[in-house]
């Protein structure tokens, strides 16, 4: 989703979207840019299913292209919510990776993320940029390493302050990897530990179970029934 020059010489924005229940499975990625320096803004990307995929699982660029004066826009109010994010196979790459530090206010919750080869789970390259961001109530596991090109980079799982708390590091217990199947098994720790997003219009589950389904919302894309 790239917001080119929307935005510009009096032009709209690129606004108002939803990106919600897809699978994106040993293909591309979902990436919001701005190449040419336009706007993206208020824009939802919830219950997604990335696996295997080479790159970045869910990612806001920091693409400008050659000789353009305004490259790498502004990316304005993204909501990253219940999305399952597995094994992202390159390195350079992360399970939800904020490259550009032109952003206002980014809310990362209720997503899993799991063993995305030797980068992190949830990476901001520009430590500066961490001061837009909120992040909580998601769970990670495998590496935390930065990307070489991004050595500065703030693993926000390791963070703990007034917007990032709450997120949790151990083995979501997805049903069978093998299989593909990531709904949550018994026992998972990522039953009933996310915020209740009904209010933000989340209101079911990848395959349109009602949230929730226990005491509170699940993490990642299904809900434990």
């Amino acid at each position: 989703l790239d917001a080119w020059t929307a935005g510009l010489n009096g032009t709209p924005s690129l606004s108002d979207i939803e990106i919600y229940n897809n699978i994106v499975e040993d293909a591309g990625s979902i990436v919001i840019g701005s190449e040419r320096g336009g706007t993206a803004e208020n824009i939802k990307i919830y219950n997604n299913l990335v696996v295997n995929c080479p790159d970045t699982g869910i990612g806001i660029s920091n693409t400008g292209i050659a000789n353009a004066p305004n490259g790498n826009g502004l990316r304005r109010n993204i909501e990253i919510y219940n999305n399952t994010i597995y094994q992202m196979r390159w390195n350079g790459g992360a399970g939800i990776f904020i490259k550009s530090a032109n952003i206002i206010n980014i809310v990362i919750r209720n997503n899993i993320t799991y063993i995305n080869k030797s980068n992190g789970q949830i990476i901001v390259a520009v430590p500066s940029a961490l001061s837009q961001i909120k992040a909580d109530h998601n769970l990670v596991f495998g590496s935390k390493s930065c990307p070489l090109n991004f050595l500065d980079c703030v693993e926000v799982s390791n963070v703990t302050n007034s917007t990032i708390f709450g997120n949790i590091t151990a083995d979501p217990k997805f049903a069978d990897v093998v299989s593909r199947n990531f709904r949550l098994a018994l026992g998972s720790p990522g039953i009933d530990s996310g915020l209740d997003l009904v209010a933000s219009g989340v209101l079911a589950d990848f395959d349109g179970i009602a949230r929730p389904q226990g005491g509170s919302f699940d993490l990642g894309v299904y809900e434990y029934r």
